[in-house]
């Protein structure tokens, strides 16, 4: 979280140094970067009353922020992931990935509304017409890998992470290893398992690096480690990336903002 707090801080310097932003959406800006959520909150939505009040693009880019208030809000605000979930939606999700990749998590894992894995494909889909991707097409691999909401399809999964390795991402490289190891949606193949536990192992992936070294020879076989692999590990490596788009909005990288 502390970590969290910095991205946010030096996101918040980025902007204010860069941008004219008037005295509401400003003083929201630094309540998030001192950890006061509901003095954010009451900034951000008398910011979306009062200045841009008629300013439609404005009041979609301050939601974004009102979402993060909401979310990382104390338990004691009532309702915060129902309200962040709100805010998120009133977002511009049609024309930025991060914010359909958070609305996309949302329904996935069933925060602040109801799951619905249809509607999550749908906005991790939406996502991946956008430059900012990786997150979507991770989340869409095992979508189709597991047949959340829809017919369990290995050779669409096998697409989504042939996508992954162009944008070198590598937990798609890791997961096209395992598909030409286990036969998923393709011919096993252990050359080309290798191939692709190597590339990604050199992105730094570690579940790679063990099974470069079990196929290589190199280390012996846990009979447990694919089953775990392949069975709850899916869902605990999904979950540890939820909102990790949030990340993304605070370091400055994102320019969807013009306030």
């Amino acid at each position: 979280m502390a970590n969290m707090m910095q991205k946010i801080f030096t996101f918040i310097t980025f902007l204010l140094i860069t941008s004219l932003a008037n005295a509401n959406f400003s003083e929201g800006l630094k309540a998030i970067g001192d950890g006061n959520y509901e003095i954010a909150i009451h900034h951000f939505e008398k910011s979306k009353r009062e200045e841009y009040k008629d300013d439609e693009k404005q009041i979609r880019a301050i939601n974004v922020f009102l979402g993060i208030a909401y979310f990382f809000a104390p338990d004691h605000i009532d309702n915060d992931y129902k309200k962040a979930f709100e805010s998120f939606s009133g977002a511009d999700s049609e024309q930025d990935a991060i914010v359909s990749n958070v609305l996309g998590d949302m329904y996935l894992f069933g925060v602040g509304t109801e799951q619905d894995y249809t509607k999550a494909r749908e906005y991790f889909e939406q996502a991946t017409k956008y430059k900012d991707n990786e997150d979507a097409i991770e989340r869409l691999i095992w979508i189709h890998l597991k047949g959340l909401g829809v017919e369990k399809d290995e050779q669409k999964a096998v697409e989504y992470m042939l996508k992954g390795d162009e944008l070198k991402n590598k937990h798609a490289q890791f997961y096209l290893g395992l598909s030409y190891e286990l036969g998923w949606g393709v011919t096993a193949d252990k050359d080309k398992a290798i191939e692709y536990y190597k590339k990604s192992s050199v992105n730094g992936d570690i579940d790679a690096k063990y099974r470069l070294k079990l196929l290589t020879g190199k280390l012996e076989e846990d009979e447990n480690e694919v089953k775990k692999m392949l069975s709850d590990g899916i869902d605990d490596e999904l979950a540890m990336r939820l909102f990790r788009t949030l990340q993304v909005i605070c370091t400055g990288k994102y320019s969807y903002f013009n306030i």
